[in-house]
């Protein structure tokens, strides 16, 4: 029998027990926080902490469904975007969300075109919106071009002839670039 080895063996087994009983200390007291923090909240009308924790957790649930149910109704939705949208930060995350409902009901075609004539560079991107040249009289196409992890990089406005579209839709797009191409496969 080897001391030295057997020592090291039971550190290993004490090491490994007071790392495991540290996070079932941190999970307990995350749950105390938690059933201390819902019973702070507003009155107690019971006796017993189990059925105002209860009680509690079942009107939030109620709630949350309610706010849930009144959000698929697009007027109510809309008033409450509206409302947040003129804060300043929430104000940007709401037109995000716009933007996306928006290409999600109307769609947005995915398009292919050369960086400059000749060059060899292709970019991806989606037609966000497409409108008349006044002094051209050409077809011009606003064109969202991803960047990076970002999906909504760069804009740039470019003739609809010069565009190849690929059949795919803008969300395709947006969800290969968020995930570097794994959806796609390409």
């Amino acid at each position: 029998m080897n001391l030295r080895a057997d020592a090291k063996a039971q550190f290993s087994i004490l090491k490994n027990g007071l790392l495991l009983t540290f996070v079932i200390v941190m999970i307990l007291y995350l749950f105390h926080w938690v059933w201390g923090f819902v019973l702070s909240l507003g009155y107690n009308p019971f006796s017993s902490n189990l059925a105002n924790f209860s009680i509690k957790i079942l009107f939030f649930l109620i709630s949350a469904y309610i706010v849930g149910r009144a959000f698929e109704n697009n007027t109510f939705k809309q008033i409450i975007f509206d409302l947040l949208g003129k804060l300043p930060i929430v104000g940007s995350l709401v037109e995000s969300l716009n933007h996306f409902d928006r290409i999600k009901s109307e769609g947005a075609p995915e398009v292919l075109f050369e960086f400059a004539p000749n060059s060899g560079i292709w970019l991806k991107g989606w037609v966000s919106k497409e409108w008349k040249d006044k002094k051209s009289g050409k077809t011009m196409c606003g064109v969202v071009l991803p960047m990076f992890v970002h999906p909504i990089g760069a804009y740039s406005c470019i003739e609809k002839e010069k565009l190849i579209y690929t059949g795919r839709q803008a969300l395709e797009t947006i969800a290969d670039c968020l995930s570097g191409g794994l959806i796609s496969g390409k």
